[in-house]
């Protein structure tokens, strides 16, 4: 009797103990209990979740169903900005855009043409789709990035239409069209090449365009207003505001030199 009694009272001890809300966080989580790593909107989670166990099924390999190859090699790079063979005007996955995402109504089964995916199969649960959701809306990005990990510049071209010489940088990720003013730019003119005393401000505008993948910045030097001169473009180094990504991270400094006129 004893011991049953000692028993009864260890339980009743555990139960308050449970219940009064020690060791539980502000949510009436267990403390040291986060959110799971699955959940969050990551391509890598959906890649893990959705494309590898059910899609690449069909959707793999040189006969996958419209060209669509969804397995971990190919799945950004066949789905990011690339137009949907099934339906005119439509990008198979449009950053920022799920509702206007190929991929999202086929899978949330709004799609005006063709079956509801997984053809065959049951719906996926809606806490996938919604994954899927929130990884367009969040920009449809590769990978994430790590703390303090910031885009950085892929590519420089230059370009000459008309009366307009175009300088167009591509980064490594899409960037917050929304962050770039005229205040994130620096251009400034040199009658030489060394860019000393004497320069000038040069006046220009610019454009932001999509490009695959990615974003690109086009700066458009309108002339008369940019003379034969050597250029730099800056963005990033002493500049009233800096240019963000779409993770949030500001985007590296950089600068880029390039001539005007006689070569």
């Amino acid at each position: 009797m004893k011991r049953a009694f000692v028993y009864f009272c260890l339980l009743l001890i555990s139960a308050c103990s449970a219940g009064n809300g020690e060791g539980l966080d502000a949510n009436g989580r267990p403390i040291g209990e986060g959110p799971d790593p699955t959940d969050e909107p990551t391509l890598a989670n959906i890649q893990a979740r959705i494309f590898t166990p059910i899609c690449t099924q069909c959707h793999v390999g040189a006969a996958a169903p419209q060209g669509l190859r969804l397995d971990a090699a190919n799945s950004f790079a066949d789905l990011v900005g690339v137009p949907s063979r099934e339906v005119g005007g439509l990008n198979r996955v449009e950053p920022f855009d799920p509702d206007n995402s190929y991929l999202f109504q086929k899978i949330n089964g709004t799609a005006s043409v063709g079956a509801r995916m997984p053809l065959g199969g049951p719906p996926l649960p809606d806490e996938d789709i919604q994954l899927v959701r929130q990884w367009i809306s969040d920009g449809a990005l590769p990978t994430v990035a790590s703390a303090g990990e910031a885009s950085k510049v892929r590519g420089v071209q230059m370009h000459t239409n008309g009366d307009l010489q175009n300088v167009q940088i591509t980064f490594s990720r899409q960037i917050d069209t929304t962050s770039v003013f005229p205040s994130s730019l620096s251009i400034v003119r040199s009658r030489d090449e060394r860019f000393g005393n004497g320069d000038d401000s040069a006046v220009f505008d610019f454009t932001i365009v999509p490009a695959a993948n990615a974003y690109a910045l086009v700066v458009r030097l309108k002339r008369p207003d940019t003379l034969p001169g050597y250029y730099r473009l800056s963005f990033g180094d002493n500049l009233p505001t800096g240019i963000i990504d779409a993770s949030g991270h500001m985007v590296e400094p950089y600068s880029v030199e390039f001539q005007i006129g006689p070569q």
